[in-house]
């Protein structure tokens, strides 16, 4: 009988010492989300953007085409084919 009570006091300690660690858990998956959508908001990125990598918006009927280093360069075709996406979407604004 002394055996059983001992058994059940343990895991109850076990229980006890899980349900710690789940809660310590919670908190900080609840602490990597707040300072992951900090780091990922809109206005922090435009304003590093603009900050440090010195971008802005494009004008209205402007195409700006980012190029990684070594990439290779847009063909007028491509630019064509951005122009005419461009115009698609726009009037599919105002309509």
């Amino acid at each position: 009988m002394v055996s059983k009570q001992i058994f059940i006091t343990n895991l109850s300690v076990r229980e006890s010492a899980l349900a710690d660690s789940l809660a310590a858990v919670g908190r900080q998956c609840a602490t990597q989300r707040l300072y992951n959508e900090k780091l990922s908001s809109t206005a922090r990125i435009e304003s590093i953007m603009r900050e440090h990598r010195g971008l802005e918006y494009p004008a209205a009927g402007q195409i700006v085409v980012i190029r990684e280093p070594g990439a290779a360069t847009p063909t007028a075709e491509s630019l064509e084919v951005l122009r005419d996406y461009q115009e698609t979407i726009f009037s599919r604004e105002k309509g």
